[in-house]
């Protein structure tokens, strides 16, 4: 079953110094604005935001319906139901999860139209390989033609 990849959304008072602290670990901005700062390490996606009301683990491109049936089947009584949502509404069509395990914490299932579960699934497994091998001290030029043969084999063909 495909629960897609998943990211963590912290609740954040003071964006800068959350920003800073987390920077300061080793953490690489890859998108910031005034409200949201996402952050990446390895196969860590951390995303800093203002405008929550809590802490949520997330996951993108997940097939939502396979998971929420697979929790039923289980006898796993989470609470919501998938629902689909269209491009007027939030700017391209999808569907979405909202729900809680049991401690109380938001686990949000979020996937649009535009994704593709798999190449998006192998992209960010690229990105984060890419890390790896940079903070290993290997040349980029080499992971570079890595990336391109396998992308070609994999997503494109």
């Amino acid at each position: 079953m495909n629960i897609g990849w998943h990211s963590m959304c912290l609740k954040c008072r003071d964006l800068a110094a959350s920003r800073a602290f987390y920077e300061a670990l080793g953490m690489e901005v890859t998108h910031a604005d005034d409200h949201w700062v996402q952050l990446t390490n390895g196969n860590l996606q951390l995303s800093l935001m203002t405008f929550l009301g809590e802490n949520w683990i997330t996951f993108r491109g997940a097939d939502i319906d396979a998971v929420h049936a697979a929790t039923r089947s289980k006898g796993i009584s989470a609470e919501g139901a998938p629902e689909a949502y269209t491009a007027e509404q939030m700017g391209v069509a999808g569907k979405h999860w909202n729900t809680r395990d049991p401690d109380g914490n938001v686990v949000y299932f979020d996937t649009t139209a535009d994704e593709e579960p798999k190449s998006k699934q192998v992209e960010s497994l690229l990105q984060d390989l890419e890390r790896y091998l940079s903070n290993a001290g290997i040349e980029s030029s080499l992971f570079a033609e890595f990336k391109t043969e396998l992308t070609q084999r994999y997503i494109t063909g």
